[in-house]
Formats: C-alpha cells, structure tokens, sequence
C-alpha cells in the first residue's frame, strides 16, 4: 500500500494553494490519503456549496447523477503523487500543491449553480488560495460572477478555466476577460477536435488519452486505491494541467517575491503575468497557421514558461474588466 504522509515536504511547491471548484473530493492514494487524512487535500479549509450544510461530509462528493467522481479525478491531474499506482507511476502536474476543495455542482454544466460559483471564488480569496481551478462550465453569462473574477483578479489569483467542448463554443466563465482559458490538443500536439475552439481560447493543453485515478463512491475512511481501466478527454483535464503548472510558476518564482515585486503596483500583475508569459512561450500545436485564432497561442509548455523571464513590475496594462470587451491578454 502507498502511503503519502510527508511525501510532499520539501517540494518548492508544497505551499501553494489550490482552490478546485468542482463536485467535491474523494479519499484516493494518489491524492494522499491514509486513514481518513490528507497531507495536501484540506476538505477543512473548504466548503459544501452545494447544500449549504457543513453538518454533513462538508465538501465531499455525495455521487449524485451528473458527473460523480469528477473532483477527484481532476484534483489528482493538478496534484496528484503516486508512484505506486497500478500500472506505473502516477503523478499530477505539480505533484502535492495544496488542494482546497470547493464543492459547488453535481454537473460539469454549471448554468443553475453560478451562485455557488461566485461564492466559492470569494472564499478562495479569503482563504488565501494562490491558483483557482474551474474545470466547469456555463451557457449563459452572469455579471455577478465576472464581479466575483475581477475582485480575484485584483487580489492576484490566477483563475484557470475550461474552454469546453461539444458546443463548438467556449463556455462561461472561459468566455471572460482576466482568467487563462484553456482548449485541448490530443497526442503529438494535434488539436482534439471536440474542443471548443474560437478567440477566448488562450492556450491548449492535454485534452484526450489522458490516465486518470479512479474516482470511486466509498464509505468516509476508506481510500481508494484504482486508476481508470481507459484514459478519458476533456478540456477539464487540460484545464488542471494548466492550473498545475500555475503552482509550478509561482512556486519557481517564489509567493514572497512576486507579491513583495508586484504588490506595490498591483497584485493583479500576478496573473497577469502568468498568463502572458505562458501564452507567449506556448509551442506551436500541429495545426496550420491560419488556424491560430481557434487554438490560442499554442500549447502549453512548463519548461518554457519556468525559464521566461518576468514582466518588469508596472509595465504590464491591465486586461478589460471581466464582463468587458474581449481583450487578448497582451502585454
């Protein structure tokens, strides 16, 4: 059996913070459990949306119909650390970056839960959380949420979101200025053809044939140990990635020292910072140059990003508001 108690000390990343906006956690190896603990999963320092009573499991996925199972899932992708997995070695992107869970929907269509997007967001702010994950999406716009975005913005999150797929179009909140939108390329950087795809996309990243742990409904205690039988797809996954490469950047530069550079003039330099930086060292993907305004910049590259050097602090103009005229994130 894998046990990831302490598994994590030491890593340059192990202080970031995570805050996942999804249907909740799940107890997973690869996600650090052991008999009922966590080292980097903090359902304690999170939140059930949901319904609202915390007297229950508070933030853990109850596996209602829609999409059970898919916080855990994509939680692993951002953090997860298990070199003990059946079939090989598993990790996330930044294997043991603090996960915050959220619990806001049953669904990946998040069109009649905005509220409890707009709320978890607030409390990912006051929880200090550095990177918030929304690998979730709505039709419809909503001004209160974009409100919600700007005020992270200006308080130096980074928000990943999800471009989506099957609609053709990118989904909300992707569709707003101030957060980093991400498509999907499948393998050998070729575009997965069931992601949206159009202007707000800013980046792709791994969207199809991608490992995944096995998300399973056990009783509170019990931790599960499986990876998925297939791989799966979906912007959500590439989404993670990009939030995972986001504690990365910030653990690479240091929390300290890019809020003591930025802070004087605006921490939404942060994010902004981020965003441009991984936008403009993204490699090009295997699509045709006239194809570039549907996938972005590129795809995303971690070591390219980690290398570039920083925007001097007070030179960087900042994005439209959210809900605004669509900017394009340049500098």
């Amino acid at each position: 059996m894998f046990i990831n108690k302490g598994a994590d000390q030491n890593l340059p990343w192990e202080n970031v913070k995570v805050a996942h906006l999804d249907t909740g956690y799940t107890e997973h190896a690869a996600l650090g459990w052991d008999q009922g603990s966590s080292s980097f999963v903090h359902p304690d320092q999170g939140k059930d949306f949901w319904t609202g009573d915390e007297a229950l499991d508070g933030p853990r996925d109850p596996f209602l119909a829609g999409s059970p199972g898919h916080g855990t899932r994509i939680s692993a992708t951002i953090s997860g650390f298990d070199p003990s997995a059946d079939g090989g070695p598993f990790y996330g992107v930044a294997p043991g970056a603090q996960i915050i869970p959220f619990r806001v929907t049953d669904s990946v269509i998040v069109d009649h839960v905005q509220a409890n997007l707009i709320d978890a967001i607030h409390a990912a702010i006051d929880s200090k959380c550095h990177v918030v994950n929304i690998s979730l999406g709505a039709l419809r716009p909503s001004k209160s949420l974009a409100a919600a975005m700007d005020k992270a913005y200006d308080a130096g999150l980074i928000v990943v979101c999800a471009a989506g797929q099957v609609w053709g179009e990118v989904i909300y909140p992707g569709r707003f200025n101030r957060c980093i939108t991400v498509g999907g390329v499948g393998p050998k950087l070729k575009p997965w053809l069931s992601a949206a795809t159009g202007i707000y996309v800013d980046l792709c990243g791994p969207a199809d044939e991608i490992r995944c742990v096995e998300a399973a409904d056990l009783a509170p205690g019990k931790t599960g140990m499986g990876m998925a039988s297939e791989a799966t797809h979906g912007t959500s996954y590439a989404t993670a990635c990009c939030s995972g490469a986001a504690a990365l950047w910030l653990a690479w530069h240091g929390l300290d020292a890019l809020k003591k550079s930025y802070g004087p003039t605006g921490l939404w330099q942060i994010p902004k910072a981020f965003k441009h930086l991984a936008m403009t060292t993204a490699r090009k993907g295997d699509w045709p140059n006239s194809a570039n305004d549907k996938y972005g910049s590129g795809v995303l590259d971690i070591p390219a990003l980690l290398a570039a050097s920083l925007p001097v602090a007070g030179t960087m103009r900042k994005e439209n508001t959210a809900y605004g005229l669509f900017d394009d994130g340049s500098l």
